[in-house]
């Protein structure tokens, strides 16, 4: 164990040297000048001879995604390269964890904007023409129905997701997540004198990636924190039927978006360590609230602008591309190294 202090004398650490071939940094008088320290447990560091780039490189691989592809898909080729370095820490600010993964349940709430992605060609034609026959095969005539209106229906979507986290220090850790879903989302047409409604439904294939900045508000065994983020959403309906029979085109082509998230929740640390491995394994509950904000994705070639006049729509009331939001909730279980 060697002790490390600074000029004035006041010790800054701890640091153990393998005086040995063991230590692949130093084997011989060759490896002078290498990185050394903290034995053979290397971990990232930053390589202070990058010139301009110690500006740019260091920030960047911090923030998601960078920071996936390169502490996490790159460590592989990293090892064989020889690349990492050691990192020295003072013993009083250890930290207790660097990387994580983190899986669990999710439920997510849309606003009724989503609804209008039904409007959009070939399937609102089609919905229309099935809501015609419709109204025929109840002995009305196309000229004499009248539309008393419509109710939606959006179902909570449950499902599961996972992400990746890197930890940089006591408060700071950026994440990626990512999130999968399906839920039922469709509306009701009420056309006066019939009693059952015309209902349009489908699936809401929704999935996406977000990658977060979190900075804990605590550092303690309940750590409150917010958490701004950003990403990318991908999305369809599916399944579209209408009374029950599928449409000819149930299916809509994949829309992406970029998102805007804002996040806040807790995690409980039920157990964490500064201990090596395999013993120094941490676990911790989190349970969090996520707003999400992206664009619909309307695409303009796409409007049915025959059905919509044939609806008495006006140039004003057409369909636009506009922001809607998202509620999620997030429960689940982070194991740290």
């Amino acid at each position: 164990i060697w002790e490390v202090f600074n000029a004035a004398g006041k010790k800054l650490g701890e640091s153990t040297f393998h005086m040995s071939c063991s230590d692949r940094d130093m084997n011989d008088a060759g490896d002078c000048g290498k990185r050394e320290g903290n034995g053979k447990k290397d971990t990232d560091g930053f390589i202070n001879d990058w010139g301009f780039f110690n500006l740019t490189l260091p920030r960047l691989i911090m923030i998601p995604p960078f920071d996936f592809i390169w502490k996490f898909l790159g460590l592989p080729i990293r090892l064989v390269a020889s690349s990492d370095h050691p990192a020295l820490f003072p013993s009083d600010k250890l930290p207790f964890r660097a990387m994580g993964v983190q899986a669990g349940v999710s439920w997510m709430t849309v606003t009724d904007g989503y609804v209008d992605l039904f409007i959009q060609d070939p399937q609102f034609t089609e919905i229309l023409g099935d809501l015609i026959a419709f109204v025929r095969d109840h002995g009305i005539s196309e000229g004499e129905a009248v539309i008393e209106g419509s109710e939606d229906i959006i179902e909570t979507a449950f499902g599961p997701y996972f992400e990746f986290d890197f930890f940089m220090g006591a408060k700071f850790s950026s994440q990626n997540r990512f999130r999968f879903s399906k839920s039922d989302m469709g509306f009701d047409v009420k056309v006066q004198d019939i009693d059952e409604p015309f209902r349009v439904a489908s699936d809401l294939n929704f999935n996406e990636w977000t990658g977060f900045l979190r900075f804990g508000l605590l550092t303690g065994a309940i750590q409150p924190y917010i958490k701004p983020g950003y990403g990318i959403s991908w999305y369809r309906l599916e399944n579209i039927t209408t009374d029950g029979t599928p449409i000819e085109t149930p299916t809509m082509d994949w829309i992406t978006k970029f998102t805007w998230s804002f996040g806040v929740g807790f995690e409980w640390h039920i157990i964490r360590s500064t201990a090596a491995l395999p013993k120094g394994v941490d676990f911790s509950l989190i349970g969090e609230y996520v707003r999400a904000w992206n664009g619909l994705g309307y695409n303009p070639s796409n409007l049915p602008l025959e059905a919509l006049v044939l609806l008495g729509v006006t140039a004003d009331e057409l369909p636009r591309d506009r922001t809607v939001g998202r509620n999620m909730y997030f429960v689940g279980l982070t194991i740290g190294i």
